[in-house]
């Protein structure tokens, strides 16, 4: 999957909602010069600022991430980006299909090291890195990028000698 380049696409709907990068800069609570690196492909986005620049340019994530300026749904108007929630996910989603780090690291074409860190919470995907997790999952943008579930952990001490389960159910929000 090639490496893809948001600058242009930041820039043309900043400009669209006549938004200086300063302006843009107030409302992700970064510089001008972060909103400027951004639009030169100089630096990559960062995962937890995808939801509130998408809510800010006035599109969904979705077509954020597809580079399209529409609005499907108010997701980025209801929800915050929660790393702790996302890494947990991860976690839940990998052991539902029973997969190890390095298993799941070869079959999406990541390194183990990676996904190792994303689910201790000491780093995030690249938006290309989420694209495939996201394929993978088989899940929505919004879905898989806000945690929108419920894991409620409990024990179970018979059948697995007191290891910790998890559940997954949408969340009704």
């Amino acid at each position: 999957m090639a490496k893809e380049n948001f600058g242009n696409y930041v820039k043309s709907l900043r400009k669209a909602l006549c938004m200086s990068q300063s302006d843009l800069g107030n409302c992700l609570h970064c510089s001008f010069q972060a909103i400027s690196r951004y639009e030169s492909n100089t630096i990559d986005i960062d995962l937890s600022f995808l939801g509130i620049l998408a809510r800010s340019l006035k599109v969904d994530l979705t077509s954020f991430i597809n580079q399209k300026n529409e609005k499907n749904n108010d997701d980025c108007d209801h929800y915050i980006f929660d790393s702790e929630k996302f890494a947990s996910t991860l976690i839940y989603l990998r052991n539902e299909k029973h997969l190890s780090q390095k298993e799941m690291a070869k079959i999406v074409n990541i390194s183990n090291n990676k996904i190792s860190k994303w689910e201790n919470n000491s780093s995030l995907p690249t938006i290309d890195e989420f694209k495939k997790l996201k394929s993978f999952f088989d899940l929505s943008y919004e879905d898989l990028y806000f945690a929108k579930f419920n894991l409620v952990q409990f024990d179970n001490h018979k059948q697995y000698k007191k290891r910790r389960l998890f559940t997954l159910a949408l969340s009704s929000c």
